[in-house]
C-alpha cells in the first residue's frame, strides 16, 4: 500500500486500474480502435525473381530481398537488397514515396506489417548505400530527387524512377 500525507491509502492494484482508466480517457478513439496496432513496421519479401539496376548502369543485376518500411501511415520506403562484391557486403537501393489516394497503408502490429491490398506510391527520392561485410556503411548514401512510382500488389513489387539529372532506376521482385 502507498501512503501520502493527509490522503487515503492507495493499493497498488487500485493504482494500476486507475492509471489504465485515465489512459483510456486521454487516448483518442482511433488509437483505442486499433487494438494494439501501430502505424509503423516492416514487411519483407525474399525472392529468387528479383532484379534492379544502380545509377551507374542501366543493366539489371540480381537482388535477394525487398523490404517495405512504413514509418508512419501514408509514407513508404521500398528497399531492394543485393549482395556486394566482397563476402557479406550488401548494396541497398531505396525508393521513398507517399501513397497515392486509394492505396491502403500496411497493417502493422509489433513492427511487423502486412500489405492490405494494392499500394501505389508517388516517389520523391532514391538512394543507394553500400555496406561492407561487417555491416558498416561505405561512405554516405548517394541520393537523388526523382519522379516515379512503386506498385505493390499480389506478392509483386515494381518501382521505376528517373532523376532530373538523367539517372534512371527500375527494380522488381515477384514470388512464384
Amino acid at each position: 500500500m502507498l501512503s501520502f500525507p493527509g490522503r487515503r491509502l492507495v493499493r497498488p492494484a487500485g493504482l494500476a486500474l486507475a492509471s489504465m482508466l485515465l489512459a483510456t480517457q486521454l487516448l483518442p478513439p482511433q488509437a483505442l480502435a486499433r487494438g494494439g496496432q501501430e502505424g509503423f513496421g516492416r514487411w519483407e519479401l525474399r525472392s529468387d525473381h528479383c532484379k534492379r539496376n544502380l545509377a551507374e548502369s542501366l543493366a539489371t543485376s540480381p537482388c535477394q530481398v525487398v523490404q517495405l518500411d512504413q514509418r508512419q501511415e501514408g509514407l513508404l520506403n521500398v528497399t531492394f537488397l543485393a549482395r556486394g562484391a566482397e563476402k557479406g557486403a550488401i548494396n541497398q537501393l531505396t525508393f521513398v514515396g507517399e501513397l497515392k489516394p486509394g492505396s491502403l497503408a500496411m497493417r502493422c502490429a509489433q513492427a511487423r506489417c502486412t500489405p492490405q491490398g494494392s499500394m501505389q506510391a508517388q516517389l520523391s527520392s532514391v538512394s543507394e548505400t553500400r555496406f561492407d561485410g561487417r555491416g558498416i556503411a561505405q561512405g554516405l548514401p548517394s541520393a537523388w530527387p526523382v519522379n516515379g512510382t512503386c506498385l505493390v500488389e499480389d506478392r509483386q513489387v515494381r518501382c521505376e524512377a528517373k532523376a532530373l539529372s538523367g539517372e534512371a532506376w527500375t527494380a522488381e521482385a515477384t514470388t512464384p
